[in-house]
Order: C-alpha cells, then sequence, then structure tokens
C-alpha cells in the first residue's frame, strides 16, 4: 500500500506519442500535497502544495503560485511565486515574483526581487550563511559592545 502526497514527475509527453520532456526531470508537488518532515531532493522541485518542516535540494526549488512551505529551505537556486515561512539559503539566487510572500532571512550570491514582492527578515548577499545568522564581528580591540556613530 503506498502513500499518496501528491507527488508527480513532470516527464508527461511533450506533445501526443513524444517521449517525456525531460527524463529524470524535476519532481511535482501539486495542489493536493501536503507533506511534514525533512525532504531531501538531488533534482530540481516545484512546489504548488504545502510543505513543513525542512527543503535540501542539490538544484533549484520552485515555489509556484499556490505553493505554501512553512519550511527552511537549502537549494542551489529558489525562485518564489507563493508563500514562504522560514530560512532561505541559495548557493547561486533567490528570484522572488511579484506574487511572492517571504518571512525569514535570505542568504545567497545574487537576488532579484520583482516589485510587488513581499518580504519581512533580513537578506544577506554575497556571504553564505554556513551554520545559521550570520554573528557581527566583534570590534577592534577585543572589546565587545555597541559603537554608534553619528
Amino acid at each position: 500500500m503506498g502513500l499518496d502526497l501528491g507527488l508527480k514527475r513532470k516527464d508527461e509527453p511533450t506533445a501526443a506519442g513524444a517521449g517525456p520532456a525531460i527524463a529524470g526531470g524535476p519532481t511535482y508537488f501539486d495542489e493536493s500535497s501536503d507533506f511534514s518532515g525533512t525532504l531531501r531532493l538531488q533534482r530540481s522541485a516545484t512546489i504548488d502544495g504545502h510543505i513543513q518542516g525542512e527543503i535540501e535540494c542539490d538544484q533549484g526549488v520552485t515555489v509556484g503560485p499556490s505553493g505554501r512551505v512553512e519550511a527552511s529551505i537549502k537549494a542551489e537556486s529558489v525562485m518564489i511565486h507563493g508563500e514562504v515561512r522560514g530560512d532561505i539559503d541559495a548557493r547561486s539566487e533567490i528570484t522572488l515574483h511579484k506574487t511572492a510572500r517571504v518571512h525569514g532571512d535570505m542568504s545567497t550570491e545574487g537576488i532579484v526581487i520583482e516589485k510587488g514582492a513581499k518580504v519581512e527578515g533580513r537578506i544577506t548577499i554575497g556571504a553564505s550563511r554556513p551554520n545559521g545568522p550570520v554573528k557581527p564581528a566583534a570590534p577592534a580591540g577585543g572589546k565587545s559592545g555597541t559603537t554608534q556613530t553619528g
């Protein structure tokens, strides 16, 4: 007995009688998908359903317009059309389309934000977060504290 998560491969024929569009193509979570836990993927994924937990992907993750993700995302690239509640760490690029809603910190080498996208969180560009948020450097002289300029 199998568990139906609404998981599909986007390798349906491109035309009548034609072969798959991409052999071993991206994983697709349709609108009826509801997954909770840690998701580890080697190939790209498109999410139009609901995912909770953690997503780790060797390639790209796309959150579609109806996608709702309550998870941290670590991937090569991340493209958002829907909603993400969680931190995003993309090794190459994050793209937020005008319908994107992100509640969490983002870290990447490059970012594209279309007018209309909603973001609540910090954005770090050019420095990957290896194990959590970036910490400020200690002030010169080894003393800790806050420095104000003005």
